[in-house]
């Protein structure tokens, strides 16, 4: 048995929805090798280059995938999905096998009229740019649009979170919001990894651009290090079951969860959790990246700092002050 026949059967066991044999990125890169060597082998003894374009549908994504990347000024180097086939997977949830076979159709398409047209040497750079414009145009012309924001049944905005074991349940929000979750970012997320029927995958800054996101962690701290290089744009979150009063300013990325309660004069920061059944009173101001517990209260005129945390049945009576990143234990009573 040759190396053409081992690929082959492989062919079998991989090209369906769950692979019996998968290959993997060893596999892929392997294979790969090999397909290039075969190449330049015919390449250098026939002397026609023109059988590079072999490799043109996978060659052009790929070239202008890395060009879109450093445009973007992201790490080549890094893993990432943007490559044309990853967006329609991914994003527009067009089946594996379906896209595999497009492109595979394509390629065996450019094949033939390569081997059945008889150009001189002079007129193979013509015969190679008629075969690869389309290519192109359907890439740069495509792929933006593919990349838009999704709308859901409503035709509202859909939002997406960052880590999704602590998610806000987004069935509850209110009109607020109008927002529905989109898909998840997690960077302990493996391939293809669905929860709740929506895509999860690592923080990409071009993923659905358009659409905010909330950081849906409880640490301070680490909300706050996101912060620091996620490219999207945040949203807020209010439950449809928190009481605000109208004169409170809530701050970008702010989650309010469900039997909150917050009354008139309140500013709330970016990226603040406002934990189920909390009360805040009167003219309270609360810091960036702070958390107030479930049941705890925080009295009128208090000052919470920025990244405190306000442990659950906490309470903070009228005017205290609460220093930057002070860890308050639950069941606490500061005055």
């Amino acid at each position: 048995m040759d190396t053409n026949d081992r690929v082959c059967g492989l062919s079998v066991f991989n090209f369906r929805v769950k692979a019996v044999c998968f290959a993997g990125d060893v596999g892929s890169v392997t294979i790969a090798f090999w397909i290039v060597a075969l190449l330049l082998d015919l390449i250098l003894t026939t002397g026609n280059w023109m059988y590079i374009l072999f490799l043109g549908v996978y060659g052009v994504d790929s070239i202008l995938t890395i060009i879109h990347r450093l445009i973007l000024q992201q790490n080549i180097f890094k893993a990432h999905r943007l490559h044309f086939y990853q967006i329609l997977v991914n994003e527009q949830k067009v089946p594996h096998l379906l896209v595999a076979t497009v492109y595979a159709l394509v390629q065996i398409l450019i094949i033939v009229l390569l081997l059945n047209t008889h150009w001189t040497i002079h007129q193979d750079w013509l015969r190679g740019t008629l075969i690869l414009l389309p290519l192109v145009l359907i890439y740069i012309g495509f792929k933006g649009k593919l990349m838009q924001p999704r709308l859901n049944e409503n035709n509202e905005p859909m939002s997406y979170l960052w880590q999704r074991r602590s998610c806000v349940d987004n069935r509850r929000t209110g009109p607020q919001n109008n927002y529905t979750v989109a898909a998840f970012f997690d960077d302990n997320a493996t391939l293809n990894e669905q929860f709740r029927e929506k895509t999860v995958l690592k923080y990409d800054s071009v993923f659905m651009r358009d659409c905010p996101l909330v950081i849906a962690i409880g640490n301070n701290l680490i909300r706050k290090k996101i912060v620091s290089f996620v490219e999207h744009n945040f949203c807020t979150l209010i439950d449809n079951a928190a009481f605000i009063t109208r004169y409170v300013r809530v701050g970008e990325g702010t989650v309010v969860m469900p039997g909150a309660i917050v009354q008139a004069g309140v500013d709330i920061g970016r990226h603040v959790i406002l934990n189920i059944g909390c009360a805040v009173d009167h003219e309270v101001s609360i810091g960036d990246f702070a958390h107030i517990g479930p049941r705890s209260y925080i009295g009128g005129g208090a000052i919470i700092g920025e990244g405190a945390t306000i442990g659950a049945g906490a309470v903070i009576m009228r005017n205290v002050r609460i220093e930057d990143w002070t860890n308050i234990p639950p069941l606490s009573i500061v005055t």
